[in-house]
Formats: C-alpha cells, sequence, structure tokens
C-alpha cells in the first residue's frame, strides 16, 4: 500500500542535512567515549541464563549521565551534572516536559552506554530463527528489521544495544503474529526500500529496511532519517482503528 508523506521541499531538505550534521557529530561523541570507557568490568546482575541479559535499569547512572554531559557540551547546552541527575529521574518516571532536543541526547547516552556493553559481552552471531521480541540482550521493545542484501534473509536490529539477530521472513516483530493477512505493508516513493509494517492484530508497526535494494551504512540514522513514515504511520493508524478493532 502506498504511503503518503509530506511534501519535501529545499526548506525541508535543508532541515534534514542540519539534523545529519548534528547526528554525526552526537556519533562521533558516543564513539570516542565508548573508546574512553571501559565497561568491561561491570558487574550485571546474574539472570541465570534467562534473557534479556541486562536492561536499562542495570546501567551505570553515571556514565549514562557522564555521556549525556558530553553531549549537551557538543549541542553547546552545558547543564549542571546535579541537574542532569533529577532530569534522568524525570525522564525515567515519563515527566518529561518540553526541551525534546535535551531527552533526545539522553535517549542517545542511554543506548551509548547499553552498546558499550553489549560489546563487551562478545555474544555470537546466530544462524538460527530467534525470538521475535523484545531484544533479548537488553530487553527493549525498539526494534527494526532488514533483509540482507545477499540473499533476504529476514533480522532485527534493536535501536537500542545494537544487537542484531536473524528472525523468521515473516511476522509481527511486537506480538509474534505470523497470520499474513494481518499485517499490512505501506510504502512511499519518496523512501525506497523502506517499508512500515502494521500489525493489525496488536496495532503496532516497524521499519523493514530491504537491504537488497538500498544500502544502508547506518540503520539509526536510516531510523531518523525516515521519521516521516512514523507520522504517516501512526496517522494511518488512527484512521483505520475502527477497522482493525473489528480483527
Amino acid at each position: 500500500m502506498y504511503l503518503c508523506t509530506e511534501k519535501t521541499d529545499g526548506g525541508q531538505a535543508t532541515s534534514l542535512s542540519a539534523v545529519k550534521e548534528n547526528y554525526l557529530k552526537m556519533r562521533a561523541e558516543i564513539t570516542a567515549w565508548q573508546k574512553e570507557n571501559n565497561l568491561k568490568d561491570l558487574k550485571l546482575p546474574s539472570r541465570s541464563g534467562q534473557y534479556p541479559l541486562f536492561t536499562i535499569n542495570d546501567l551505570p547512572e553515571n556514565a549514562i549521565i557522564d555521556l549525556w554531559d558530553r553531549l549537551n557540551i557538543v549541542a553547546e547546552e552545558k547543564i549542571d551534572h546535579s541537574k542532569l541527575a533529577v532530569l534522568q529521574d524525570e525522564f525515567s518516571a515519563g515527566r518529561i516536559q518540553g526541551n525534546e532536543p535535551l531527552f533526545s541526547r539522553l535517549s542517545l547516552a542511554i543506548a551509548g552506554v547499553a552498546q558499550a556493553v553489549y560489546q563487551q559481552l562478545h555474544i555470537s552471531a546466530s544462524v538460527d530463527d530467534q525470538p521475535m521480541c523484545p531484544c533479548p540482550v537488553c530487553g527493549e521493545d525498539n526494534l527494526m528489521t532488514t533483509l540482507d542484501a545477499l540473499n533476504g534473509k529476514r533480522f532485527t536490529h534493536c535501536l537500542v544495544c545494537g544487537n542484531e539477530r536473524p528472525i523468521k521472513i515473516s511476522g509481527c516483530i511486537h506480538c509474534g503474529s505470523e497470520n499474513s493477512f494481518q499485517q499490512t505493508y505501506l510504502n512511499s516513493a519518496e523512501f525506497p526500500g523502506v517499508e512500515v509494517v502494521v500489525c493489525l492484530d496488536c496495532g503496532q508497526y516497524f521499519k523493514e529496511i530491504d537491504l537488497r535494494e538500498r544500502k544502508v551504512e547506518d540503520l539509526d540514522w536510516e531510523n531518523i532519517r525516515t521519521l516521516p513514515l512514523n507520522y504517516a504511520a501512526e496517522q494511518w493508524i488512527l484512521k483505520n482503528r475502527p477497522i482493525m478493532s473489528l480483527n
């Protein structure tokens, strides 16, 4: 199904370019922080071989705040460490009011620390299909799927810790429904190789990137670049919710 998005004009293109420039600065700072900080000796709670291996709440708060502080400096919005701890508590409790860029940088900091921990775990890549969702490493549901450039094999990519794992070629990654009649694929000519999959069973959606059609070096940036698809998918769900509720 063709998905309409807002028309992109010159001003929007310039805005996207600025967003990408800012993202690359943040990404470079996160990479530098990860190289400077060794989280190998971090003591994670014992889960007796159960998943997830860790959760966001297990991550060291001081590491998150330290990285968040550095990202704020890059953004030229320096905030005292003592205030950051309070703001993080508000973020965790869902009491976010205004200043979306600040809390977006906190999300980047949380992901940056989660990725650093994941890299220290040295998890062996699996060749067998794995459970859909949530992420078995960090327990988050913030996922997208990709289709491998060589053979179309389907993988999930965690947008928090970066874990990737093979999964079945079809089905909802949120609820696991394999009823193909309950999966609606939305796309836009503005974003070739990218589809939004809406599950009529659970009412959630996710992006699927076909790497056979589009070469993508940074899936996190691809997720940001295609955010208009998120908005369009949410509008589609609102419009079709009465029909979805009958399923």
